[in-house]
């Protein structure tokens, strides 16, 4: 599966949630920064489009919900380019 970015306009549209509920989600802990989403810069905030859905199905279901993380984190593991060596 590869995960995407989105703003909160578009997961909005994707979720059927409104970008203020989006906020409270966010603000109340459900998701997790670095996982659910990743901040740009002071003002933009990015959200792992398949992450969030996937927590919305699996909301009664948190160990699902849970290898789904493991597996976005163990894609990004996967992506980690090689160091330098001299």
């Amino acid at each position: 599966m590869a995960f995407s970015f989105c703003n909160k306009h578009v997961l909005s549209q994707r979720i059927g949630y409104s970008p203020h509920t989006i906020k409270a989600i966010r603000q109340r802990g459900d998701w997790k920064e670095g996982v659910h989403y990743v901040r740009e810069n002071s003002r933009t905030i990015r959200y792992n489009l398949e992450l969030c859905l996937n927590w919305l199905a699996n909301r009664h279901n948190p160990g699902a919900h849970e290898e789904e993380i493991l597996r976005y984190l163990a894609s990004l593991e996967g992506a980690k380019p090689l160091r330098n060596r001299r």
